[in-house]
């Protein structure tokens, strides 16, 4: 639960973040990659401190959380053209499934990889 809690507080803040630079007069595809990349070390320490509650040096935890986080990013853009024909223009469906596929991929790596315990 405390994974998704903190997955909520992340897409909140990334959402508040990138509006309010948007009406400030940001490009929104600038603003977006922007509030993504200031959430990151933010929502990392969550994780790492609430979530998963690693003991995992931080110097090996953080560069595998970003390799979780940028093939999320790339499945955000990959998924959408290659599952598209299966929910036959439903797009909210669509983006729901594939929002649930990359949270339990992150979920996953996160827990086996880029948070495991020391020697693992």
């Amino acid at each position: 639960m405390k994974f998704i809690w903190i997955g909520v507080l992340g897409a909140t803040l990334y959402a508040a973040i990138t509006t309010i630079a948007v009406r400030l007069g940001g490009e929104p595809q600038l603003s977006s990659l922007l509030s993504y990349g200031l959430l990151v070390p933010f929502i990392y320490m969550l994780h790492s401190r609430f979530s998963f509650e690693s003991k995992a040096a931080h110097r090996t935890a953080f560069p595998r959380y970003i390799v979780v986080q940028a093939t999320a990013l790339s499945l955000s853009f990959l998924l959408p053209p290659l599952l598209s024909p299966l929910f036959g223009g439903a797009n909210a469906v669509l983006f729901i499934a594939i929002a649930v596929i990359i949270s339990a991929m992150n979920f996953l790596a996160s827990l086996m990889w880029a948070f495991a315990a020391p020697g693992k």
